[in-house]
């Protein structure tokens, strides 16, 4: 005999329709089958069971003493589960999740705002607004965007700085890899303009590759990566990036300078409000991201 974890949920929903029908005939009819589909769905389940549920000869469609017992637990079983089925689709239709993820401009336009369609396309009830951050939190700005995260007003926060708060949650993303790239296919590294954040530590081991004593490199501070990448463009100099972002097709003729530098104490991390339970909708979203990064940890 099969144990209960084995039993067929489309075989026990032909007996709760043939329990109430008149005949087989007639509960075919209503599931929109054959009189011999819902025979052998029977069958099915009383195999299953290990015990007959119908009375069957010619002139008798009756239920056993076994399948009076079955039939109206069973039917209170399956009226429970189409309300709350569509109790479900009535939240689907009506109810809309909203999240508010605090990132960088470059980070949403060379790494995440492409992959949002699919992320819709998964999760269409979770509508995402974004709030500018820094890549690099400052110590002025951590009991700010703790606070914010604290009173709910960002749900995430993804940044490479760990805000100090015990009632933060922190989780790594992936760990970041640091290259100089320019638009200029002859560009020569000491001769060109360098658009970066010098207070950026991998920005300065990027840097230190290509100093030269006798020719000391032209250094403008640009903090914000999307202004020194547009800068590099116009002025044909250089720029300092997390190679993921070389992978976005607008930056897809861009040309490398040098190695690129890592460093284990230098992570992106998603941050959030501690809790025992988090949304589902929370949940959702920090699991497609890791998704996103998930070829970043295996290369």
């Amino acid at each position: 005999m099969s144990t209960k974890s084995n039993l067929s949920l489309n075989a026990l929903r032909v007996f709760d329709v043939a329990a109430r029908a008149g005949t087989f005939k007639q509960a075919a009819q209503q599931l929109g089958v054959t009189q011999a589909a819902v025979t052998r769905q029977i069958q099915t389940l009383e195999n299953q069971l290990g015990m007959r549920l119908f009375q069957r000869d010619n002139r008798v469609h009756a239920l056993t003493p076994a399948g009076l017992e079955l039939a109206p637990a069973l039917e209170s079983i399956f009226r429970e589960l189409d309300h709350t089925i569509q109790r479900a689709r009535s939240t689907a239709d009506h109810n809309i999740t909203r999240l508010t993820l605090a990132i960088s401009s470059e980070r949403l336009r060379y790494w995440l705002q492409d992959r949002l369609a699919d992320f819709h396309s998964i999760y269409p009830h979770i509508q995402l607004s974004f709030v500018r951050s820094d890549e690099q939190v400052t110590d002025a700005q951590q009991a700010d965007w703790a606070s914010q995260i604290q009173h709910e007003n960002i749900d995430l926060l993804i940044s490479q700085s760990l805000l100090r708060d015990t009632q933060i949650q922190q989780t790594t993303l992936y760990k970041p890899s640091y290259v100089a790239i320019s638009p200029d296919a002859d560009c020569d590294s000491t001769q060109a303009t360098w658009f970066v954040d010098k207070a950026h530590p991998m920005h300065q081991r990027v840097i230190e590759q290509h100093t030269n004593r006798t020719h000391p490199l032209t250094i403008n501070q640009c903090a914000d990566t999307t202004m020194a990448l547009d800068l590099a463009h116009t002025y044909q100099g250089v720029a300092i990036v997390d190679e993921q972002l070389t992978q976005h097709p607008s930056l897809s003729d861009w040309h490398t300078l040098g190695k690129t530098e890592s460093s284990r104490s230098v992570a992106v991390y998603a941050q959030y409000r501690k809790k025992r339970r988090y949304s589902v909708a929370l949940v959702a979203l920090l699991n497609w991201l890791k998704l996103q990064v998930k070829d970043i940890d295996a290369s």
